[in-house]
């Protein structure tokens, strides 16, 4: 499971599976709200955690000295850091471990279920995985062990399959442990539209649910099909690719996985974005781009940063040394030297980071 870190590209570099950038981001942080803002810098104290990860289903994870615990949109601790290990929320609840067990919280921080093993994950599709020794399986939300710890590796279910690691292969398997795409891949990725990505033989290729390949040709990238096209990869040429296997070749030195409906590109060293007919929509005239983040992107351009729509238009001008991505209407950015917080317009907020954040962005 997440013990084994797999790696994607994105902008050009590569990333891990875990999260590096860990900030905080309260929605009350508007122009009209100052005296809520006051009122929660009052009553909080951001210095006190060591980390501060993204809200999720209204709740951040949290840490203290060490422990975990949940602060909401407000600030206020409404679960103590009192656990050696937590995940985020994820269908209103959270894995966390004290005191060596490991059990699944709600929202109240009641228990819900104890579990014995020796990892534990967040559940996904009705069923979660968990580690006994060196071997995964999964469990139902009873804690029975639908599925034994057998496999050297396991992956949340997607569409009602699951990627399986046995015998340094992979496979898939069915929500009932049935080994539906025998273990046989040197790599497989989710299934996205009844459609996955594996790697056989050095080369990627697209598969069905059935094991069939869809596509009679092979490629040293591929991306997931969005709707009925695809992007993939052979010897630095880039296609777009139908489900019927029709390539047409595109201009661009990357294309990244779409995010609200736009995928960032790089064509002769400089990046824009496609829509998901392949079009160019925003000109590849900029040095780097992040993702579209609730309809804003960051730029870079004559080494600072800047935002713009998914119209390309420039809404807030290049001007920080630094910028993140949006997330409930506000983002950090540094300027003159300091991590400020901003809405989509570019108004500066009130809160200001402190230095623990501005070593996480």
């Amino acid at each position: 499971m997440q013990d084994n870190i797999r790696f994607t590209l994105e902008n050009g570099q590569v990333y891990n599976s875990k999260d590096k950038r860990i900030i905080l981001l309260l929605p009350e942080l508007l122009e009209e709200n100052k005296q809520k803002v006051r009122e929660i810098q009052k009553s909080l104290t951001i210095d006190k955690y060591n980390k501060i990860n993204k809200l999720h289903e209204g709740l951040s994870l949290v840490n203290k000295d060490g422990l975990y615990g949940y602060i909401n949109y407000q600030g206020e601790e409404v679960i103590p850091c009192m656990y050696e290990e937590a995940t985020n929320f994820k269908n209103n609840l959270a894995c966390v471990k004290i005191n060596g067990q490991y059990k699944y919280i709600n929202k109240e921080n009641k228990t819900i279920l104890n579990v014995n093993y020796d990892r534990a994950y967040n559940f996904n599709e009705g069923l979660a995985c968990v580690r006994k020794k060196d071997l995964y399986g999964y469990i139902n939300i009873k804690g029975e062990e639908i599925i034994p710890c057998t496999y050297e590796e396991a992956y949340d279910f997607h569409e009602g399959l699951a990627c399986v690691r046995k015998n340094n292969l992979y496979g898939y398997i069915n929500t009932k442990g049935e080994e539906v795409i025998p273990c046989m891949y040197e790599e497989a990725y989710d299934f996205h539209n009844e459609i996955a990505v594996i790697k056989e033989n050095g080369y990627y290729q697209y598969i069905n649910k059935a094991n069939q390949k869809i596509i009679n040709k092979k490629y040293t990238l591929a991306g997931d099909f969005y709707q009925n096209l695809a992007w993939a990869c052979r010897h630095n040429q880039y296609y777009i690719i139908s489900k019927d296997g029709v390539e047409e070749e595109m201009p661009y030195e990357l294309i990244n996985n779409y995010h609200e409906d736009l995928a960032s590109v790089k064509k002769h060293k400089k990046c824009g974005f496609i829509d998901k007919n392949f079009i160019e929509v925003i000109p590849c005239i900029y040095d780097e781009v992040g993702n579209f983040h609730e309809k804003r992107a960051w730029f870079k351009k004559d080494n600072l940063y800047g935002y713009m729509d998914e119209k390309g238009q420039i809404i807030i001008p290049n001007q920080f040394e630094k910028a993140t991505n949006f997330n409930e209407g506000i983002a950090w950015v540094k300027k003159n030297g300091n991590y400020i917080c901003i809405d989509k317009e570019g108004k500066e907020q009130t809160l200001k980071a402190n230095n623990k954040l501005k070593l996480l962005l």
